[in-house]
């Protein structure tokens, strides 16, 4: 049988005693806790636990705003890379390629009726021919309007289509110098006030099933 003999060394290292950046780190965070370290009565130095936490230093205060602000400025800056190499979203990019995150195009305010189609609208997913043909919708045999002119896009229907001109006159009225046809689709869906609008037209035309059974009189009532 072997015995083996285990020594163990035990040397006090001191923490924070004497050394001036351990000592501010240790109070700090005792104060966090409540500890303060107040004069007495005599004027002699005392230790106390109160309920309190400690106040938080101004160069704490000013670190913090600067981590918060190079956050946010580093946030946005993968946020617009993203944006210009993203495949997806390209029907909103080609309206608004320098647009922020919180750009949609509506005010607040904005009735969900409205701002919906305003969003079916600028991403270009909504319920006219040329999108259901695309996504394979049984009974869409193709995406041409039914004035035969062009397909049924968005663009199509606010500028173009014959069928929708009594009412886009009647949306729109007279433009300065032209009419609705010459306005370009961008500035319509980029404009709050242009975007409700052409939500408001988009509805009347019936073309878009979910809005069948809305009335006229509620549609025109809408506010933004």
């Amino acid at each position: 049988m072997v015995n083996i003999t285990i020594q163990i060394l035990v040397h006090w290292i001191p923490a924070h005693q004497g050394i001036e950046g351990n000592e501010t780190a240790d109070r700090m965070a005792k104060e966090a806790t409540g500890w303060r370290r107040q004069r007495g009565r005599r004027g002699r130095w005392i230790e106390q636990d109160t309920d309190s936490t400690a106040p938080t230093p101004h160069f704490m205060r000013s670190l913090k705003a600067a981590t918060k602000s190079a956050l946010t400025k580093q946030i946005q800056q993968r946020w617009r890379m993203e944006w210009h190499h993203e495949s997806r979203g390209r029907a909103v990019y080609k309206l608004t390629p320098q647009t922020d995150a919180k750009d949609t195009g509506t005010t607040p305010g904005t009735t969900s009726r409205l701002s919906s189609v305003i969003t079916q609208m600028r991403t270009e997913k909504i319920g006219l021919r040329q999108f259901l043909y695309q996504r394979h919708v049984p009974g869409v045999e193709d995406g041409q309007c039914e004035c035969g002119r062009g397909s049924q896009t968005v663009r199509h229907v606010l500028l173009a289509c014959p069928r929708h001109t009594v009412l886009r006159r009647r949306i729109w009225g007279e433009v300065p110098g032209r009419r609705i046809e010459g306005k370009d689709l961008k500035e319509i869906l980029n404009t709050p006030a242009q975007a409700t609008k052409a939500a408001k037209f988009m509805i009347l035309t019936r073309l878009l099933g979910q809005f069948g059974a809305v009335s006229k009189d509620e549609i025109m009532q809408d506010e933004h």
